[in-house]
């Protein structure tokens, strides 16, 4: 079916351009035939810009001039090009109209300018305007419509004065310039027809209560109605446009006036002019529709519809389209006109209409949403709408949250649409999978225009977790990826701690450094999450990859080198993967020496307080290694040389000396160098000698963590090694604090000799040189035995509460130093002694102890001391092979006590091993009795 266009040379054969030229006016033919602005323009419409450009320059065309040329050029595209979309072709009528009042006055050629008009109107005006008529008011219709109708107006109005200043140029070369005059005339005559029958596309376009809407309507009914008369062969047509502009009026009188004028046009007009006929019955409908008479308007639709079959226009899209919208609007009156349950039920059966209409024609899709979309009100339960109203307010979110930030928008509709897409979403239908796809990700987008920056940031997230597996959503995962980003990153700034962020942070490091975006510049930022996270061998695995011409580079190096270290510490002693890491470490442990030792040249203020850290770091780590895990003593000294001076300044400068002094000693041991560990010790103690006595001090306490943490993990080997780095420093500790000139280090030197004799015992107990063991035992049995003097009793009384001391005869901790050594070198006389004078006086508490716990209670815990003092006091009198009976007596006895908890955890086993040589029986069990 052919829609009449709206030209006034098709519209009214007696307004026909046909200039009569005289035979002495004989024309020039073609390009010839053109005033210099047609030529320029005529070049631009047949695509020639070597000519274009050579008229420019000819002509002396300013830019602005120019822009008014190509501007008509790009209308011709719309005219010739037959294969652009509809966004296309909007794209174009819609930059034509931002530029057009520029370039309006840079027109001067009224048939250029009339033909552009037309053009504007096929391409931006008929589409959008039948649409209205047949849908009825739309905002987003009408807000694309108006500009061009108001543009399209302009446009015939300057036609209007571009032929009339040519009338007058030809009138003044009377007669000869009568034709041309006559041309001019009728030219203006067809733009100012054409520009009043444009108030009918204006007013439908504009507000119904606004004013200059009538005005409009007003003046081109006026205009009009000069021109029915009975001796105009084109009334018919005429009257078809009168009736449509007196139903844009909306008044019961134009309503009126409009079926009279279309059944007019109806009766006398051309039957072979169909797009006419159809128009003329369809806004017959519509009349009806607007003055809400639902009988009338089911009439007319009738009738219309028999009328397209007859005319054999039945199957027409345009046709199908506009009767289908008018069954929908007449059912929408029905509902509208109902009550209760009724008025539900009809709303259902208009939605149907409308439903089976957008799956016919998915190009109505948009328009058929935001239709329906605006049915539904603010307090509407989305659970109750049915799939196509909650598709519209889909659509309805996403035309808001479409406009430009700083533009106001419809905050309830984009709030409405995220209730409607997680409904979709909730009813998971397969036959709506595309839908529901499409759901996951505009949410996102709602949530951002909604300054939801969380959700939104989760929901692109989502998207991409859920689709970065599937092809054809490959591009809006891209996109939904690119979105996550930047929100994630302004949250870390504005809220970072928040579990929520965080979350997300995560998020967005796992899709970035995987397939299929596998972004490496994130690779240092995600292994540092891995690292904080306890996800040791991934971060080791991701700091590879970061890119090496990365800013990161040296800092991935660092904290590569860290978790390699905190690695070897959760692995045991034979696990295969040490030697890898090993050898990784000590490698990583260069690199970094040498990269930030590079840095160190260019770095002023903190950045080389940073860089000296990380330094002092890193060669702490591989020298601790060096001696620990590799059995490289010389290395772990070598890295470690001068680093009092490298350290110095730093804010934990003590305490990484601490772990130096730890690491040197021991090396120093494991190399038999046991004057170079004091050596080192003394010199310090001369620079420092408060300061070194506090790191002696830190050093034995770390020394003592390291052993209490190698015994649970049954390291033996590490223990001894400990054990004798600890035997070879207390010395020191007890001849500095002995010769200390400060009163409170000079009182703990009693405590640092006790502490040194029975450190002299352990390490004893642990030497495997039999011969040499007895020589160590020994020693430290002196050491005890010089602590039971006089003196060093009354250093010991005076260091206890005024309370305590006339109870006190000996130091307990003596007394069982002196039992153990004496029993670890087989004199089981005197530590049965020992032993028996520690139980006597109950000094070493009971088999329990209470301890606090975290909570703020207390808990009960094996005393392992007393029980070991059991233990051996048994044990030496069977060695001595005396008082078994009572020593039997007494295991019966505490078995009885403690049942299966004899010995406690740590000496369950010699208990058991000692109830097997005495032949204790086991204790007798209680039956039931009655």
């Amino acid at each position: 079916m052919t829609h009449c266009r709206i030209r006034i040379l098709s519209l009214c054969a007696a307004l026909t351009v046909a200039p009569i030229l005289s035979a002495q006016d004989k024309p020039a033919q073609g390009l010839d035939a053109l005033t210099d602005d047609a030529v320029m323009s005529e070049l631009a419409r047949r695509n020639m810009p070597a000519l274009l450009e050579h008229a420019f320059k000819v002509n002396k065309i300013t830019d602005a001039q120019k822009g008014a040329v190509m501007a008509s050029a790009a209308l011709t595209r719309l005219e010739r090009e037959k294969d652009l979309s509809l966004d296309e072709q909007r794209k174009l009528v819609s930059d034509f109209v931002k530029a057009l009042p520029s370039l309006l006055p840079q027109m001067r050629d009224a048939r250029s300018i009339v033909a552009d008009a037309n053009a504007l109107i096929d391409h931006g005006i008929l589409t959008d305007q039948r649409l209205l008529e047949y849908f009825g008011p739309n905002a987003t219709l009408m807000n694309r419509l108006a500009p061009v109708a108001a543009a399209a107006q302009a446009m015939f109005d300057r036609a209007a004065e571009a032929a009339a200043a040519a009338a007058v140029k030809a009138e003044s070369n009377w007669p000869a310039g009568k034709p041309a005059w006559e041309a001019a005339d009728q030219l203006k005559t067809t733009a100012e027809y054409t520009r009043n029958i444009l108030a009918y596309t204006r007013a439908i376009a504009t507000d119904p209560a606004s004013t200059d809407r009538e005005k409009q309507l007003a003046a081109a009914l006026e205009y009009l109605s000069q021109f029915d008369t009975d001796d105009n062969p084109g009334r018919a047509d005429l009257k078809f446009f009168i009736g449509k502009l007196e139903l844009a009026r909306g008044t019961k009188a134009g309503i009126d006036a409009a079926k009279k004028n279309f059944a007019t046009a109806i009766e006398s007009g051309d039957s072979k002019n169909v797009a006419q006929q159809f128009d003329s019955r369809l806004l017959l409908v519509v009349a009806e529709l607007n003055a809400k008479n639902m009988s009338g308007a089911q009439a007319a639709l009738e009738k219309l519809v028999m009328w397209s079959k007859g005319a054999s226009l039945d199957k027409e899209a345009n046709v199908q389209i506009g009767t289908e919208a008018l069954k929908y609007r007449i059912a929408l009156l029905k509902a509208d006109l109902a009550s209760g349950g009724e008025k539900e039920k009809l709303a259902s059966a208009a939605d149907d209409v409308l439903d089976k209409l957008q799956q016919n024609r998915p190009e109505l899709r948009g328009l058929i949403l935001q239709l329906m979309a605006g049915r539904v009100k603010a307090d509407t339960q989305v659970a109750k709408l049915n799939n196509l109203l909650l598709q519209s307010l889909l659509a309805k979110a996403e035309d808001e949250t479409r406009k430009p930030d700083g533009e106001a928008f419809d905050k309830v509709a984009v709030a409405k649409g995220i209730e409607a897409a997680r409904e979709i979403i909730k009813r998971g239908d397969k036959a709506n999978q595309t839908i529901i796809d499409n759901c996951y990700f505009v949410v996102p987008f709602f949530e951002r225009k909604l300054d939801k920056k969380v959700p939104a940031a989760d929901g692109f997230m989502t998207f991409v977790e859920r689709y970065k597996k599937d092809e054809k959503e490959k591009e809006r995962v891209q996109t939904a990826f690119n979105n996550a980003i930047p929100i994630t990153s302004e949250l870390r700034k504005a809220q970072s701690g928040d579990a929520a962020v965080t979350k997300l942070i995560d998020r967005v490091l796992v899709a970035a450094v995987n397939p299929p975006f596998s972004r490496m510049e994130f690779a240092y930022e995600y292994a540092r999450r891995l690292q904080a996270t306890g996800k040791i061998d991934e971060a080791i695995a991701m700091y590879d990859k970061v890119p090496a011409d990365s800013k990161q580079k040296v800092d991935s190096k660092y904290f590569q080198l860290v978790a390699v270290h905190s690695k070897l510490g959760q692995l045991k002693p034979a696990a295969p993967a040490r030697t890898k890491l090993l050898a990784q470490l000590q490698s990583l442990a260069d690199e970094v020496n040498a990269s930030l030792q590079n840095s160190l040249s260019t770095a002023t203020g903190d950045e080389r307080l940073a860089i000296n850290t990380r330094l002092a770091q890193a060669r702490l780590l591989a020298g601790d290694v060096a001696l620990r895990d590799q059995k490289q003593p010389q290395r772990a000294v070598d890295l470690l040389k001068d680093f009092e001076s490298a350290a110095k300044g730093l804010r934990d400068e003590q305490s990484l000396l601490s772990q130096v002094l730890l690491i040197r000693v021991q090396a120093f041991v494991q190399l038999d160098k046991f004057n170079e560990a004091t050596t080192e010790l003394a010199n310090l103690a001369k620079r420092d000698p408060k300061g070194t006595g506090q790191i002696v001090y830190n050093l034995l306490q770390n020394l003592d963590e390291k052993v209490s943490a190698a015994e649970a993990a049954n390291r033996t080997d590490e223990v001894r090694q400990l054990e004798n780095s600890r035997a070879t420093l207390t010395p020191f500790l007890v001849q500095w604090s002995r010769g200390s000139d400060v009163a409170d280090i000079k009182k703990n030197a009693y405590t640092y000799s006790v502490y040194d004799a029975d450190t002299q015992r352990r390490a004893a107990e642990l030497t495997l040189d039999a011969g040499k063991k007895k020589t160590l035992l020994e020693a430290s049995i002196k050491r005890f035995t010089e602590l039971q003097s006089p003196d060093a009793l009354k250093q010991f009384l005076d260091l206890q509460p005024p309370e305590r001391r006339a109870k006190m005869r000996y130091d307990p901790q003596v007394k069982l130093g002196l039992g153990r050594a004496q029993f670890a070198l087989g004199d089981y006389k005197n530590a049965r002694l020992a032993f028996l004078e520690l139980f006597r006086d109950k000094v070493l508490g009971t088999a329990t102890q209470s301890v606090p716990n975290p909570g703020g209670g207390v808990t009960d815990k094996d005393n392992a001391t007393y029980w070991e003092a059991m233990y051996k006091l048994i044990q030496s009198n069977i060695e001595l092979n005396e008082n078994l009976p009572g020593m039997k007596g007494l295991l019966i006895e505490q078995q009885l006590i403690h049942g299966d908890k004899l010995g406690g955890e740590r000496w369950a086993s010699e208990f058991k091993a000692l109830l097997q040589k005495l032949a204790v029986p086991p204790p007798p069990t209680t039956g039931p009795t009655g």
